[in-house]
């Protein structure tokens, strides 16, 4: 049995993914298997990955699935006890997945693990982990000395406990697949701190991350995906007398999103994911029963996981 599972879910990627997998390749731990799931690529990506990296798993989707659906697909076919999801833009240091694995196995509890993400090639940090704050909205965390206050890690990079997630997937699923893109960790994060699994921060274990190398040449579903699968996030997993307690904050925050891209002369594209939000809304509240009949940890002992502010700024 493989100590991990590397999962790269892949759309287009070609001009990008090479770096990516030699950086696996390169790491100082070798027990791992690297399972790439192309969503119907037209770019020649699989060909691609055939002739220059022949033993990667590859699982060749006939359309795209999103990076939810793409990402199960190859969990379930994954050995690994643990699974690393990554980002065909991201490209691993050297000790990265032994650093990872390392603070895995420090706890049998910690369900996620994070590294320290760089955007590009600076040493900006781009996301350590995502914060959710009092208005029940997730933010990246890009300062280590807030790193007790992230609530979960991002799937960009990420080391999870295959027994975790195998503890906390509905209807045979770990990522929502209805979520198609965007915030699906956050949903995920969310439902592996409700069963009472831990999130862990490695600092030793450091990625440089394009970030959205791929997501470039589709903004408008991007900005679409991420508000209305925020809704859907709160909505399945937050205990019902925290939204309530939040709600003035929930609907100013809605407010403010689409004040917000109204400037940018976007308004429709942000009123339709609110729309497509509610329209989700019944199905995702079918799924908040289950969640919450499996919840392990008190709404005090959640509330506690949120940030001490009210939004990012």
């Amino acid at each position: 049995m493989k100590k991990t599972s590397i999962i790269i879910a892949n759309w287009n990627g070609k001009h990008i993914i090479k770096t990516c997998l030699k950086s696996i390749y390169n790491q100082s731990l070798k027990n791992f298997e690297i399972i790439v799931s192309d969503n119907g690529s037209t770019d020649g990506s699989v060909e691609y990955i055939k002739k220059i990296f022949p033993k990667v798993k590859l699982i060749e989707n006939k359309e795209n699935l999103g990076f939810a659906e793409g990402n199960n697909v190859a969990i379930k076919k994954a050995k690994g006890k643990y699974i690393l999801t990554l980002n065909n833009d991201a490209r691993l240091q050297k000790n990265s997945l032994k650093e990872l694995v390392k603070v895995m196995e420090s706890d049998n509890k910690i369900g996620m693990v994070a590294p320290k993400m760089f955007l590009g090639e600076t040493k900006n940090i781009d996301t350590l982990g995502l914060i959710m704050f009092k208005s029940l909205l997730p933010w990246d965390c890009k300062s280590e000395s807030k790193v007790k206050d992230i609530i979960c890690a991002c799937s960009g990079a990420a080391l999870y406990r295959k027994k975790a997630l195998d503890d906390i997937k509905i209807a045979g699923e770990y990522f929502d697949p209805d979520f198609y893109l965007y915030t699906e960790d956050f949903d995920l994060g969310l439902r592996l701190r409700l069963r009472g699994w831990k999130y862990a921060f490695a600092p030793k274990a450091t990625v440089n991350h394009l970030h959205s190398a791929t997501a470039k040449k589709i903004p408008d579903k991007v900005i679409f995906y991420t508000h209305r699968n925020v809704i859907w996030s709160i909505a399945k997993n937050v205990p019902s007398n925290i939204i309530l307690r939040s709600l003035g904050l929930i609907l100013l925050g809605q407010f403010g999103s689409l004040l917000k891209y109204s400037i940018l002369g976007r308004p429709g594209l942000i009123i339709s994911s609110k729309f497509s939000a509610l329209r989700g809304l019944p199905k995702m509240l079918l799924k908040r029963r289950k969640i919450m009949k499996r919840k392990k940890i008190s709404d005090s002992e959640f509330n506690k996981l949120l940030y001490t502010k009210t939004f990012r700024f």
